[in-house]
């Protein structure tokens, strides 16, 4: 089985078997988390587990983004709803 560290160690990529598609684990809050890159490329599934990462550990900072909308007040000033 391949294995590889990236993100100083927090994230481990692996491929089962040799020519398999690659699969991403982390430890976080108490638990062991998986997911399936569902490609064999090394560098896409590099990419992906990062980003799946980011997502795991980052919820509310993705949220925020996603929530807060800009409106102009009658006085020409923005507020975030």
């Amino acid at each position: 089985m391949k294995t590889h560290r990236i993100l100083d160690g927090t994230l481990k990529l692996y491929q089962r078997t040799e020519g398999g598609i690659w699969q991403c684990a982390t430890y976080w809050k108490g638990k062991e988390h998986r997911k399936s890159t569902s490609t064999k490329d090394f560098e896409k599934a590099k990419d992906i587990a990062t980003e799946w990462y980011q997502s795991l550990t980052q919820p509310k900072a993705a949220a925020n983004k996603k929530s807060s909308t800009r409106t102009k007040k009658p006085t020409g000033t923005h507020r975030i709803l």
